[in-house]
């Protein structure tokens, strides 16, 4: 679960998995922060070409921003991720993701970036403090943010049918953009790229399974993040790489 202190805003990542889910389909900390700025309705794919959002498009959308919320304005340098012990003791990890944003260089590696990412493990409470500023309209993450999560995200997966055809997609993270409507402002997908980690915005197919590690875990493409390097085999021989996802998360899982 991701909090804002001090801010109405919670939100469940969902694995697919109530109870105990592998540590294959969580996610790491900067892929947790990057998709909670996403509404969990498929519908909301479709806008990735859109410059604007008209009152006809608002109430087609038949409730994609139903009960949504963004984080605006999170204070990446105070990160505090709570995590509950098998001794029923809580441990408390300070994450500080703006030192290494601000430390970031040309040259710095996607390796480089993502050693300041953190795995998160089925249970944690990731608590974010907002901002000065989050009175004020929010535009996403800065610049600098954005480059740092691109790098940190990128790679690519291995996508194996049942005939061991290979081909490989990219994990090409781009932030959201944001318009202004009648109903607010509100995220809208890149034109590039994909939004999120989420498996389902690589893989059009009902399911398969993820090998990292040497560890393989069944999942549907909603219900796992993407790293580097991981294999994805599907069950029926059909994975193919696309821009838009065929199913968002319900809340449930982290």
């Amino acid at each position: 679960m991701v909090k804002a202190e001090g801010y109405p805003f919670a939100r469940r990542l969902t694995t697919g998995q109530d109870k105990n889910p592998a540590k294959l389909l969580l996610p790491t900390l900067i892929q947790a922060l990057v998709n909670v700025q996403l509404p969990e309705k498929s519908a909301w794919g479709k806008w990735s070409d859109v410059t604007s959002l008209g009152p006809a498009d608002l109430s087609a959308a038949d409730g994609v921003f139903e009960g949504f919320a963004t984080l605006p304005f999170p204070n990446l340098e105070h990160i505090r991720i709570r995590r509950l012990l098998d001794d029923g003791t809580e441990k408390v990890i300070e994450v500080n993701l703006t030192k290494a944003i601000s430390a970031m260089t040309p040259d710095t590696t996607p390796e480089e970036a993502r050693k300041a990412d953190m795995d998160l493990q089925a249970g944690d409470i990731v608590e974010i403090p907002l901002l000065p500023e989050a009175d004020k309209p929010w535009k996403g993450f800065s610049e600098e943010e954005s480059r740092f999560f691109a790098l940190a995200l990128s790679g690519k997966v291995q996508m194996i049918n049942e005939k061991g055809n290979l081909t490989f997609a990219p994990i090409d993270w781009r932030p959201v953009r944001f318009l202004d409507t009648e109903a607010g402002r509100l995220p809208v997908p890149p034109e590039g790229g994909i939004p999120s980690a989420r498996a389902a915005w690589l893989i059009h197919d009902t399911g398969g399974t993820i090998t990292r590690g040497g560890e393989t875990v069944t999942i549907h493409p909603s219900s796992a993040f993407l790293r580097d390097g991981d294999e994805f085999r599907a069950d029926d021989g059909r994975p193919r790489p696309g821009p838009q996802p065929t199913q968002q998360p319900r809340p449930s899982g982290t």
